[in-house]
């Protein structure tokens, strides 16, 4: 009710500046505000519900050796319910139940209760999933029509429904497609669940590219991400002294199957590979297969770790930067020649003479 009915007005506070009472009435309220009226509520309706104060990721790493207030710049709320602990934010009307903001993930917060000073883990709650699956047709001119499914759930759905805020449908999906850089366009499309911030956000679109591979005499050349390709890697310096701190988990999974056109046979595909982030901390990998005329691939980023050291950045900054190496493979596809022509009916075939 409070995340529908009462909007935020962008301010960032531990502390409640207004009387409730007018914060209900305006429906307009800074985070501490919204989040303490949501307490209210939750109490009030027999749930277990504590403040917990926290310092955001642009104000800050907590510095328990100096307890001054200083220290905090945010508010959200801790509730127990149904033998689950939730950490809950109502600032955003898209967000999910169990989904934090990014600026509230900066490791613990203090939860303001009588007794014992008890820090507690600012955990995401909800990693994010990003699912695309592709189906299509590759023809001897080097042209390619099919269709896509693009899922996303956890904080990629959000960003995607944030992206989706004050933009129209078509040029959302012209953006998933890199339609000013790729070449694709798309055909038709659909967007599922926009409005249902607890479900994945589906889009699913019919696209075609003139040129999307590339013919050379007798061989096809294809990039086989289409509209996927990781261009560049986040991470340019050479070293690092800080560390990389990532605010959440994440895995995307690309999987595409390829008709291949006829008369043409696969001469090389990019080679199978599994790579490990530094610690344990995710792995990046890729299947392929060739089956008669079609060839299915599926790639796999995933980072389970969101904490590197800098002693770890080297290793880490050498799998994104394989990454973009990775996804610039060819598929190549090379004409078969066709066979002798059949001798004509009732033609005699010489024989060997014996000596």
């Amino acid at each position: 009710h409070i995340r529908q009915t009462i909007v935020w007005d962008g301010g960032r506070s531990y502390g409640v500046h207004h009387d409730l009472n007018d914060v209900l009435t305006v429906k307009k309220g800074n985070s501490a505000e919204i989040n303490v009226l949501l307490i209210a509520m939750l109490r009030a309706a027999g749930l277990e519900a504590t403040p917990v104060l926290l310092s955001t990721r642009s104000h800050g790493k907590i510095q328990k050796l100096w307890p001054i207030y200083t220290n905090f710049d945010y508010l959200i709320a801790q509730v127990r319910a149904g033998g689950e602990t939730f950490l809950v934010d109502a600032t955003e009307r898209q967000r999910p139940l169990n989904v934090l903001p990014t600026r509230a993930l900066n490791h613990e917060g203090l939860l303001v209760k009588e007794g014992t000073e008890t820090w507690i883990p600012i955990a995401p709650g909800g990693d994010s999933q990003e699912a695309v699956f592709v189906t299509a047709t590759l023809t001897a001119d080097g042209s390619i029509a099919g269709s896509a499914r693009k899922s996303f759930s956890g904080n990629s759905a959000l960003d995607a429904r944030s992206s989706l805020s004050g933009k129209k449908d078509d040029e959302y999906v012209k953006g998933l497609l890199r339609t000013e850089t790729t070449g694709f366009a798309q055909d038709s499309f659909s967007i599922e669940n926009r409005d249902s911030s607890d479900r994945p956000l589906d889009v699913r679109m019919t696209f075609n590219s003139a040129t999307a591979g590339q013919v050379l005499e007798d061989r096809i050349f294809l990039n086989p991400m289409l509209f996927e390709r990781r261009m560049s890697s986040p991470f340019k310096l050479a070293t690092r002294t800080f560390p990389v701190d990532i605010p959440y988990g994440s895995t995307s999974t690309y999987t595409i199957t390829l008709a291949i056109p006829p008369g043409y046979t696969v001469t090389s595909v990019p080679v199978e590979f599994s790579t490990p982030l530094p610690g344990n901390g995710g792995r990046y990998s890729r299947s392929v297969a060739v089956k008669g005329d079609t060839i299915s691939l599926v790639t796999r980023f995933e980072i389970t770790r969101t904490y590197f050291e800098p002693r770890s950045y080297k290793d880490l900054r050498k799998v994104f930067d394989e990454s973009v190496t990775r996804e610039a493979e060819l598929i190549v596809l090379t004409k078969v020649p066709p066979p002798p022509p059949a001798p004509p009916k009732g033609a005699s075939t010489p024989k060997t003479r014996k000596k």
